[in-house]
C-alpha cells in the first residue's frame, strides 16, 4: 500500500523527466492538471527552463502549452527576457498567445518598438502575433515599417493594421495605397482597407475593382476585399462585373459572391458551375459548398456524377457532403 502512495505522489514528477527525455516526445493531451502541478514538477521545470538544452525545454513549453497549465505560463513569463535561443522564445510568446494571456503583450510591444536591437524574423514574428490578438496599441509603430526594404516585414505590418481594424490609420492606408509601387505591398494594403471594413475603405475598394486601368492582379484583389466587407452593394457591383470580366478576375468575383453570403448571390454561382472553364466552375462550386446552398443539390449532384472533369467532380462531392452533413 505504502509503494502505491508513494508512487502516486511521485507521478507528476516521473512523467515530467520522461517528456524531458531528448528524442521523440509523446504527449497525452488528455491528460490537465492546470490547477493542480506541485512545487517539486514547477521547480524541476524552473531548472530546466534554466540550464535544459533546446530539446528539454521544447518539451516542457509545449507540455505547458497543450495542458494550458496556468502556473506554467506564469513561470514562462519569466524566463521570456532572459531566453537567448529564438526557437524556444517564440514558442513561449506562441503559447500565452493560446491561451490568450495578455501578460505577453510587454513582451510584444519591446520588441516592436525597438530600433534594431532584435532582428526582423523576430519583429515580423511579434508583429504578427499582436495581428492574432487583435491588439491595437502599438499601431503607430507598426506602420513605421511600411517603408522598410525588407517585403516580408512590410506585409506582416500591414496584415496586422489590417487584422487590427484600427479606424485611426484608416487615412495613411489610404495614402499609401495609391502611393505604393510594390506589387505584394500594394495587394496587402488592399486587403487590409477590406478587414477596416468603412464606407471610405470600400469607396477605395470599389475605385480599384472597377477601374479597367488598374492591374488584374489589384482588381481581383479588390474583389476580395468587397467579399470580405459583405453588404449587398458590394453583391449588386460583384453581381454587375461578373458578366463583363474572364478568367482569374472573374473566378476572384466568385469567391467572393461565396464570402459575401447573401441568398441573392447563389443564383449567380449556380449559373457559374454550367460555365466551360473548369476552374470556374470549381471555385463556384466551392462557393456554394460554403454556403450550403440545398438550392444547388440537384445541380451538384449532376455535376458529382456528369461532369468531364475528375476534380470537378471531387468538388462537387465534397460540396454536396458540406451541404447534407452526409
Amino acid at each position: 500500500m505504502k509503494k502505491i502512495i508513494i508512487l502516486f505522489f511521485l507521478f507528476p514528477v516521473l512523467l515530467s523527466t520522461f517528456l524531458l527525455t531528448e528524442g521523440s516526445t509523446k504527449i497525452n493531451t488528455n491528460y490537465s492538471n492546470s490547477d493542480k502541478t506541485d512545487k517539486e514538477t514547477l521547480e524541476f521545470w524552473e531548472r530546466t527552463l534554466k540550464y535544459g538544452t533546446t530539446g528539454q525545454k521544447e518539451s516542457v513549453v509545449n507540455y505547458i502549452k497543450y495542458h494550458e497549465i496556468k502556473k506554467g505560463e506564469n513561470l514562462i513569463l519569466r524566463f521570456i527576457p532572459r531566453e537567448k535561443d529564438e526557437k524556444i522564445k517564440k514558442l513561449m510568446i506562441s503559447t500565452l498567445i493560446a491561451s490568450d494571456n495578455k501578460k505577453v503583450l510587454p513582451f510584444l510591444f519591446e520588441i516592436v518598438k525597438s530600433a534594431g536591437d532584435e532582428n526582423d524574423d523576430m519583429k515580423i514574428f511579434a508583429i504578427s502575433s499582436l495581428g492574432e490578438m487583435k491588439c491595437k496599441d502599438v499601431n503607430q509603430y507598426i506602420i513605421k515599417n511600411i517603408d522598410k526594404e525588407n517585403e516580408l516585414l512590410v506585409k506582416a505590418s500591414i496584415r496586422t493594421l489590417g487584422e487590427t481594424g484600427d479606424i485611426s490609420i484608416l487615412e495613411e492606408l489610404l495614402k499609401r495605397v495609391q502611393e505604393e509601387k510594390r506589387v505584394n505591398v500594394r495587394t496587402e494594403l488592399i486587403l487590409a482597407l477590406a478587414n477596416i471594413r468603412s464606407e471610405k475603405a470600400e469607396n477605395c475598394l470599389i475605385g480599384i475593382f472597377t477601374n479597367q486601368e488598374e492591374k488584374s492582379i489589384d482588381r481581383g484583389y479588390a474583389a476580395t476585399g468587397l467579399g470580405y466587407i459583405k453588404n449587398k452593394r458590394s453583391l449588386a457591383l460583384l453581381t454587375k462585373y461578373y458578366y463583363r470580366e474572364e478568367g482569374n478576375l472573374k473566378i476572384r468575383i466568385i469567391d467572393s459572391l461565396g464570402n459575401i453570403g447573401f441568398k441573392e448571390g447563389i443564383e449567380l454561382l449556380i449559373e457559374s458551375v454550367k460555365d466551360d472553364d473548369k476552374d470556374i466552375r470549381i471555385f463556384g462550386i466551392r462557393a456554394l459548398g460554403k454556403l450550403k446552398a440545398k438550392e444547388a443539390l440537384d445541380i451538384l449532384k449532376y455535376k458529382e456524377e456528369y461532369d468531364p472533369e475528375h476534380k470537378v467532380r471531387l468538388e462537387a462531392k465534397k460540396a454536396l457532403e458540406k451541404i447534407t452533413g452526409k
